[in-house]
């Protein structure tokens, strides 16, 4: 706890040394403030639970998630480089454009141009989330599937931080703090302003989240085999 303690008070002084700064300047460092958090949560994630960590750092499910996403797909150099970039006006992207770019999680190329041409293109929030829809739909309509690096692991730890950090996702992806209808609601929404090419992207999200779940049927299955395996070999010395 005391370890958490000065963590809050490093971010309190960062906030009352951005005050009077020019603007750009404290966009800049409410940034560094949001990856600084990302950073913090993760570190104190293995020993908290969800709402646990909620109470602590005082932030939304949502939150919670995209500030650690934040820390995880950005690295020092990369968060400065945001920082750095500015549009005409001086400013940098806000925390509510990276919040799309974080969409793009391990391809950082693809993240890294794009966030450059919403930088020189001065982009709303709107655009860039339109820019980054019509990318995808585009890449669909080429590939026929999303492309993406394959997670691999060597070790159980690494295999337990890979599953993990999908169950976040998972967990964030309809993120809510009302009733369990919410996210039906959310989808119901999006339906209706959503066009003929969105309805049919969103019925493939239904069937790669099927997908999922029998990828995860067969990883509970080979766990449950390897298990007995051992049991059985320690049992039979």
């Amino acid at each position: 706890m005391a370890r958490l303690s000065r963590h809050r008070k490093a971010a309190k002084l960062l906030i009352e040394s951005s005050v009077g700064l020019p603007k750009g300047d404290a966009l800049a460092d409410k940034l560094r403030e949001y990856h600084q958090r990302g950073v913090d949560i993760q570190e104190h994630g293995s020993g908290h639970s969800e709402a646990e960590l909620i109470d602590l750092f005082k932030v939304s499910k949502d939150q919670l998630y995209k500030t650690q996403a934040f820390a995880r797909y950005y690295n020092a150099d990369e968060l400065e480089a945001l920082c750095a970039d500015r549009d005409a006006d001086g400013n940098p992207l806000r925390w509510a454009h990276v919040r799309e770019l974080l969409v793009y999680r391990d391809d950082r190329k693809a993240r890294l141009k794009l966030q450059k041409r919403a930088v020189r293109g001065c982009w709303t929030v709107d655009e860039l989330r339109e820019q980054i829809q019509r990318d995808r739909r585009d890449q669909l309509r080429v590939t026929g599937r999303r492309a993406g690096p394959r997670f691999k692991f060597s070790s159980i730890p690494e295999l337990i931080r890979k599953s993990e950090e999908i169950e976040r996702q998972l967990a964030s992806l309809l993120a809510t703090v009302g009733s369990d209808d919410e996210p039906r609601r959310r989808i119901d929404d999006l339906l209706a302003k959503a066009t003929d090419a969105d309805r049919d992207a969103l019925r493939g999200v239904a069937r790669k989240l099927t997908a999922i779940e029998e990828h995860a049927d067969r990883v509970r299955q080979a766990v449950a085999a390897a298990t007995r395996k051992r049991r059985k070999a320690a049992t039979s010395k």
